[in-house]
């Protein structure tokens, strides 16, 4: 949770206020934010990163279109074998 405001100014157009931790805290538990959102895993409250473009709708903020948020998102490579010989 502490990562999501800096993930969420990469996310939404600029110049918008993104709220601080604590305050996007406080909105989760004070049930402002969907319960589908988010995980309580042993104390803590997490979100997944898929979840990132619903969060930010639902604190009013205005998402990059989808071309910018691409270039933003990491390449995923391939999974490679390695080299591992095959039984004849």
């Amino acid at each position: 949770m502490a990562h999501v405001p800096r993930e969420l100014t990469t996310m939404v157009d600029d110049g918008q206020g993104i709220p601080s931790y604590r305050s996007i805290y406080l909105m989760i538990t004070d049930g402002k934010v969907p319960a589908d959102l988010i995980e309580y895993i042993r104390g803590r409250y997490y979100l997944r990163r898929p979840n990132l473009p619903t969060l930010a709708q639902v604190l009013g903020l205005r998402l990059k279109r989808s071309r910018d948020r691409s270039a933003a998102v990491k390449p995923q490579t391939a999974n490679r074998t390695g080299s591992r010989k095959r039984a004849a």
